[in-house]
Parts: structure tokens; C-alpha cells; sequence
């Protein structure tokens, strides 16, 4: 395997010659769960040498008596004082963004704004990456980490108290040591095979199933109609769904990036089975047409999930925002991803921005907060630091940024399609951002453009051609 298309090809091989929907943990398909962790490790470990993600580690120091309490008292307080609301929304920290000095959540905040449901909501985060020390000022919004934690220790301690009761599991795993085989025959895949046996799989899935008891505790006392979701493929996010189609509660999944064609936790699940899979979103909330095109492949040959297109919110609601904000007239954005550094900015794109002809707007990714010293001293070790705006780049809304721009670089980032959403040509440094927007490449909004020697060549002949000034 050598891309992501082989990845693709080799995934629903699998889902052609074994019985994938035959592997079940209290009747709850697991083929999800291993369909997603399979594609992600394909990747890591064909991508692995131009990767660079970091995240801080935080330290896990036991729980002393007091605050074991304190947590259970948290989660029991936090019960108490949540009331009836019409519609969830769950989302992980690293969506925010600075908007007017606060820590703004660019889908929810959003939607929520624009269709005025502050009072009729909760906002809740189940991620704490990257944090910041932007305040959140917000009375129906709640970390749930906290209360996941005190809900644990309240489980446990009354497993302890009246025995440990365990939840029962009823497994059904036909052919799942062929499954595994199979794997242990590919050089590639024969470390997953050793990662995922049968009892990892129920072990995992009892511990979703657990968190699942925590959800529906909320469910159960906020009665939502709606949940609105960011990314369902976490274990936290698994429980809540299992909470949710357990009490008939819609979950609507909002698009946060490409939903490509070689995106396999989204695209080219062919082989649903007639209920659907409970790990996955009963809808999902579409930007572009391309995206809904993707899904609708799939999801139009079952009824139990389903696509339609809702927009860009962050997008829509910066439309009737009339902030000033004021950036230069040459000025090129750059949108990276974590990636790692020589692949980010080779040689010929350094000499390139040395030339100063415009000035670049290098803005980070979401998962690139905590790289953020590391990369201006990259950009200062070769001289282009004086070329560059990373703070602006990182604070102002990216609509804005795009709107406003020359031309947009990224490697294959779904901010291409936020610039396609604005008329904004992109550049795709990477072969991967041809099969992952075929469509805007199609409709003239971008193209495939490696870095080698012709690069800043071909740069200028496509910054000054027409379609780059309107």
C-alpha cells in the first residue's frame, strides 16, 4: 500500500470477504470501531515519515480521597442543575477560535447564534486539547471530562460497595480469527492483528458501554430532541451515541473537514447492514455538494442514515458580521497541517517567501497550537520569520482570511474547500489533495502544484493570472 487509495481499496476488499457485520458486542456491530482504527493506522504507517503531530501530555497523578469525592460531588451537583433543553451540542476543544477576544466555537457558536438557540441548548466540550486562556463566557456550556471522571468514581465505588458487577456481554465474532490471519499474512497490517485481538475489541466496547450509563444520565434528564455532534469516531462520542439511539434521540454529525472519497470513517461504507450501525451518526451535516455527493453514494442505499447539505455555519454567520478587519492587498495564506516541517516548507517554497514579493500568512492548524514557538523558530533559523504573519494568521476567522487573500497553499487541508466556498483559488502542494477535491479542481477553483524546482515559476504565473484578481 503506498496511498491512501490502496488503503481504500484494501479496507473494502475486507468488508467483500469477511463477515464483518457478523461481529458483534451485545448485539452492537464492532465493524466500525476496527473499520476506522484500521484506516488510521494504514495511514500513520504509510505517512508516518512526513507526519509531525504533538500534543502536551498532561501528567495522570492519582486521585487522592478528597478529590476522588469532590468529583463524585461534581458529577452529582452537575446532575442537579441541568435542565430540559431541546437540543445538545458536543464538540472538542480544538474547533474554537479567537473571535472577538473569546473562545468561540466557529460550528456551534454558529449555528446557535444564527438560529437563535442560546436558550434552548447546551453547549458541552469532550476534549481539552489545546486549550487556551480564552474566557468562555457561556452559562450553558460545560467541560464534560470533569463529570465523566466523577461518574467513574461513582461507578466504581458502587460496583465496589454492592460486588462488582460487571456488564454482560454477549459476542458474536464469526470468522474474526480469519479476519486477523489475514492481517498477520501483511507486513502493514500483522502489528494491528496483534493490537485488536477478540477480547480487545469487547474490552473496548464495554468501556463504551459504561460511558454510555453517563450519557444517559444526561439524556435522561435534559430530554434533547436533536444532538449535534463534531467528529464521532472518539470513544466518548460512542457512548453518547449508543445513549442517544437508545432513547430514539437523532444525532447530526456537522462536517469539520474533507469528507473525500478516501475518507473511509465518512465515504464508501458499503456494506451497511439494513439497521444501520449504531456507532455511526443518524445524519451528517454537509458544506459543499461535493461532500454531500460522497455521502449520498453510501447513504442513499439505507435508510437509517442519511446526508443532506446544511452549509458552512462558520462561514454563513461571519456573512452579517461587520467587523473591520485590516490585511494587506498581498497578502497569500498559507493553511498547514501537522505535517512534519521539511515537508511543510522545502527548500524551494523558503526561497520563494525570501523574496518578499507578498507577504505570507502562515496560519497553524488547530492541532499546531501547542508547535507554535517551534515553528517561528524554524521560520527565524531560515531567515523568513520578517515574511511572515503568524499571530494575525492564527486569530483572525479564517473566512475572513480567505476572503481576503491573493491565493491559498495548503497540502491537502479541508480549508479548500472553505476557499472554494468563497471563490478562492487554492494551490494543493500535495498529490493527496487531488483525489480528495476532485470536484474544485474540476471547477477551475484549484490545482496540484509540487514543490520542485519550477515552483516559484509557476507560482507567479498562477498568483497574476485572472482568477486570482477579481
Amino acid at each position: 500500500m503506498k496511498n491512501r487509495v490502496d488503503i481504500k481499496n484494501f479496507i473494502l476488499q475486507i468488508e467483500k470477504d469477511f463477515p464483518i457485520n457478523n461481529w458483534k458486542v451485545n448485539r452492537i456491530h464492532v465493524w466500525p470501531i476496527l473499520r476506522y482504527h484500521l484506516f488510521f493506522f494504514l495511514i500513520y504507517s504509510t505517512e508516518k515519515s512526513r507526519l509531525k503531530f504533538k500534543t502536551e501530555k498532561k501528567s495522570k497523578k492519582g486521585d487522592s480521597i478528597f478529590s476522588f469525592w469532590v468529583s463524585i460531588f461534581q458529577w452529582i451537583n452537575f446532575v442537579l442543575l441541568i435542565k430540559k433543553k431541546e437540543k445538545l451540542f458536543f464538540s472538542p476543544n480544538h474547533v474554537r477560535v479567537n473571535y472577538k477576544n473569546k473562545s468561540f466555537d466557529r460550528f456551534f457558536d454558529s449555528i446557535i447564534k444564527q438560529q437563535q438557540l442560546q436558550n434552548v441548548s447546551y453547549k458541552f466540550n469532550y476534549h481539552d486539547e489545546n486549550e487556551n486562556d480564552l474566557k468562555i463566557e457561556d452559562d450553558n456550556y460545560y467541560s464534560l471530562l470533569q463529570y465523566n471522571k466523577g461518574f467513574k468514581n461513582l461507578y466504581k465505588l458502587k460496583n465496589k460497595l454492592l460486588g462488582n458487577k460487571k456488564l454482560g456481554s454477549a459476542l458474536e465474532f464469526d470468522d474474526y480469527s480469519l479476519f486477523l490471519e489475514f492481517l498477520s499474512t501483511n507486513p502493514l497490517t500483522k502489528d494491528f492483528a496483534t493490537k485488536y485481538p477478540e477480547n480487545f475489541i469487547v474490552n473496548y466496547t464495554e468501556n463504551i458501554l459504561v460511558n454510555a450509563l453517563f450519557f444517559e444520565t444526561i439524556l435522561k434528564k435534559t430530554k434533547p430532541k436533536e444532538i449535534f455532534i463534531i467528529c464521532y469516531y472518539t470513544p466518548l462520542m460512542h457512548a453518547l451515541l449508543i445513549a442517544a439511539k437508545k432513547r430514539n434521540i437523532k444525532v447530526i454529525e456537522v462536517q469539520h473537514g474533507p469528507m473525500s472519497n478516501t475518507h473511509l470513517s465518512y465515504t464508501n461504507w458499503t456494506n451497511v447492514p439494513q439497521e444501520g450501525y449504531e456507532f455511526l451518526p443518524d445524519e451528517f451535516w454537509c458544506w459543499d455538494e461535493e461532500s454531500l455527493l460522497n455521502m449520498t453514494n453510501w447513504t442513499s442505499n439505507t435508510n437509517a442514515h442519511k446526508a443532506f447539505l446544511g452549509g458552512n455555519p462558520w462561514i454563513d454567520f461571519l456573512k452579517n458580521d461587520n467587523e473591520a478587519y485590516h490585511l494587506p492587498n498581498n497578502m497569500v495564506l498559507y493553511t498547514l497541517q501537522p505535517l512534519a516541517f521539511d515537508v511543510l516548507f522545502p527548500t524551494e517554497l523558503i526561497e520563494l517567501i525570501k523574496k518578499g514579493e507578498w507577504i505570507w500568512y502562515v496560519r497553524l492548524h488547530p492541532r499546531q497550537y501547542n508547535q507554535k514557538q517551534e515553528i517561528i523558530t524554524f521560520l527565524q533559523d531560515n531567515h523568513i520569520f520578517e515574511f511572515v504573519n503568524i499571530e494575525e494568521a492564527f486569530n483572525f476567522p479564517l473566512p475572513v482570511l480567505l476572503n481576503t487573500c491573493r491565493i491559498h497553499l495548503t497540502h491537502f487541508s479541508g480549508s479548500a474547500i472553505e476557499a472554494s466556498l468563497q471563490n478562492k483559488f487554492t494551490i494543493l502542494l500535495d498529490e493527496l489533495g487531488v483525489d480528495t477535491f476532485k470536484e474544485i479542481i474540476q471547477n477551475q477553483k484549484a490545482l496540484y502544484l509540487p514543490i520542485d524546482r519550477n515552483f516559484s515559476q509557476e507560482f507567479s504565473k498562477i498568483i497574476n493570472n485572472s482568477f486570482c484578481n477579481p
